[in-house]
């Protein structure tokens, strides 16, 4: 069952340090930023309500995997990258009901001969309540 889907774009420049794209209820929020040459580097924050979680991320073929506790910050060790799509899954360990989020960030970097140095970003988060606790066998 879908509970909640979020998206949202941004222009990003390099002389900022990062901005808020998504807020996602029960999980936290995805911050994006943009460097001088135009890659795309993205950042999840755990709220701090949710529960620990297990944190896949898929970069142009290569999948990074980590730990999120709440309020801590999960940044794919694959780096920034400049054209492509990162598609991401949250899913928190718990007995209760608990959230499983999908997000996928779509980025490219704008032409500099045309526009400034920037990158422009999209994403679009899916929360999906979790019918029953995690199965541990």
């Amino acid at each position: 069952m879908v509970e909640r889907i979020v998206a949202r774009d941004a222009r990003v420049t390099p002389e900022r340090r990062g901005v808020r794209l998504l807020r996602i209820p029960r999980v936290g929020h995805l911050r994006v930023g943009c460097d001088g040459d135009g890659r795309t580097s993205t950042t999840l924050v755990a709220s701090d309500l949710s529960a620990t979680s297990d944190v896949v991320v898929e970069t142009g073929g290569d999948a990074v995997h980590g730990k999120l506790d709440p309020n801590d910050r999960f940044t794919p060790s694959s780096g920034p990258f400049a054209v492509g799509i990162q598609r991401w899954q949250i899913a928190a360990f718990a007995k209760a009901q608990v959230p499983v989020a999908t997000i996928s960030v779509a980025a490219r970097p704008l032409d500099p001969d045309v526009e400034f140095a920037a990158c422009a970003v999209s994403a679009q988060a899916t929360v999906f309540q979790s019918t029953a606790g995690t199965i541990t066998e």
